[in-house]
Order: structure tokens, then sequence, then C-alpha cells
């Protein structure tokens, strides 16, 4: 946070049983004004599933968010106490 006061701190991972490839990495930074949508599209990049998979997300296991959510918004409202905003994925 000190090093880059305009990102935001995320750590993505698969959810607990889900057949979805693994993510290159699991750390990012991403700024304040990313949607939810440009996230999945640089996952599904990250991820090179087929364009016929679904790729969801889920924010502490609790919230799905819409494409149109804007992440500094769900991190103000959804982070941890140790400043990342945890959110896992899942292919269907």
């Amino acid at each position: 946070m000190v090093k880059y006061p305009d990102r935001l701190p995320l750590i993505i991972e698969k959810a607990g049983l889900s057949i979805a490839p693994f993510l290159f990495k699991e750390k990012f930074l991403v700024t304040r004004d990313i949607t939810i949508g440009s996230l999945i599209h640089t996952l599904r990049e990250q991820t090179q599933i087929s364009p016929t998979q679904s790729l969801y997300l889920s924010i502490n296991n609790v919230y799905t968010p819409s494409i149109n959510e804007i992440v500094g918004d769900l991190y103000d409202k959804y982070k941890d106490r140790d400043l990342f905003l945890y959110i896992t994925y899942n292919i269907t």
C-alpha cells in the first residue's frame, strides 16, 4: 500500500473443488476504477479457458459481484483485516 498507493491488493484463488485450471499468479494489484468485467477478462486470458466456458467470481465465498461493479467499491466493503480483498473463481 505504501509503494503503490493508487492500487488495490487482491488475492484470487481457485474455489475448493473446482476443476478450473490454476492461475499463473494469485496476487494482483489493480486500480480502483477497474470493473469486475475487466478483471474477468484478464483472468480468462491467464487461465486460457475456452470461449464456451463461464468464469464466476465470489468474494469471501459469500457475494457474487456483477460485471459492472467497480473493484474499488467492493474492496472498501469486503476487504479483510490484512487489507487484501479475497476473491475465489470457478469455471463451468
